[in-house]
């Protein structure tokens, strides 16, 4: 017995009305995937070129044969089976995009007194878990990467610095005299008294919260730690762009900090968000500096004395 043989000829022409039906129904994959995966289509504008290059050309190819009875049940199960091989794809590029998470961008506006500063830098946006969305991961500090704030030239460098929840900070002395580095207010409290040039502080800090660094010798020293337990979080460029990625889908309270923006207005500025694939904005954040990190007592409340030459805090040891 000779084999059947197939005839391509044009779609349009040579199948029946009833085979051009059964086309029809399965060369739409939304009709085959169930609910959730054509949600998940719908939100995942990219597998449909993934499928259409592949799957969708090859259901087109098959049925542009005519083929005799024989073979009904070879293009019956060549559909079902190229349908569940799309199926399983849907479901595969959408979870692997719920584990890499959702890419998340703003943008940040600094004024000062009605005008626009050329550095939007030091705005930080961290985001907390609310409702049913999981937590993340707590992040771990490298011990080979603990961050440092020196001391130089009568300064903290850098002046502001997000580490993980638990993690460490050094304090450098560059200067060629004396520092106290201090803090008092809110976040971690500690005093490292005072140590020479040349010589080195470590401060852990144990829980979540924002650090407020000074030191008492030199009031014009102020620097913030900002310890986070979560990932999700970003540091404003210069150019005011703001970055937070693989964010998993759900909602969270967003925060933010600049540490010479007024407490009230950054409270102002906190909203709830809903992550989705659909909307990656977190938003144009327009703040004024009022230059309250400059406003700050020693660490006994009271005003800076003015530098005296003959004290030994000043003197190069």
């Amino acid at each position: 017995m000779k084999n059947p043989t197939r005839i391509p000829i044009k779609l349009s022409t040579a199948i029946p009305s009833q085979a051009r039906m059964r086309l029809h129904e399965h060369s739409t994959l939304p009709s085959v995937i169930s609910s959730v995966a054509k949600m998940r289509l719908h939100e995942h504008s990219r597998l449909s070129t993934v499928i259409s290059s592949v799957v969708k050309m090859r259901v087109y190819e098959h049925f542009c044969e005519v083929e005799k009875p024989a073979f009904r049940f070879e293009r019956s199960f060549l559909v079902t089976m190229i349908s569940c091989i799309a199926l399983l794809s849907a479901f595969a590029i959408a979870q692997d995009i719920d584990l890499k998470g959702v890419d998340l961008r703003g943008r940040v506006q600094l004024l000062r007194t009605g005008h626009r500063l050329k550095d939007d830098s030091k705005l930080v946006v961290w985001l907390t878990p609310l409702g049913n969305t999981p937590a993340p991961s707590t992040p771990q500090q490298d011990p080979s990467e603990i961050p440092q704030l020196v001391q130089k030239d009568k300064s903290f460098q850098p002046e502001l610095l997000v580490i993980p929840a638990g993690g460490k900070v050094e304090f450098p002395n560059h200067d060629p005299f004396f520092h106290n580095v201090f803090s008092l207010f809110d976040g971690k409290r500690f005093d490292l008294g005072l140590y020479e040039s040349g010589t080195t502080r470590f401060v852990t800090f144990d829980k979540p919260g924002i650090s407020f660094i000074f030191c008492n010798i030199h009031a014009q020293m102020h620097a913030v730690v900002i310890a986070l337990q979560t990932p999700y979080y970003a540091i404003s460029d210069r150019r005011g762009e703001i970055g937070i990625r693989s964010v998993a889908p759900g909602r969270y309270q967003m925060h933010v900090f600049h540490p010479s923006v007024a407490p009230e207005e950054l409270r102002a500025a906190e909203r709830e968000i809903t992550v989705t694939t659909r909307d990656t904005f977190l938003g144009n954040f327009s703040l004024d500096e009022s230059g309250i990190e400059l406003a700050h007592k020693n660490k006994y409340g009271r005003d800076y004395d003015r530098p005296d030459p003959d004290n030994p805090a000043y003197a190069r040891p």
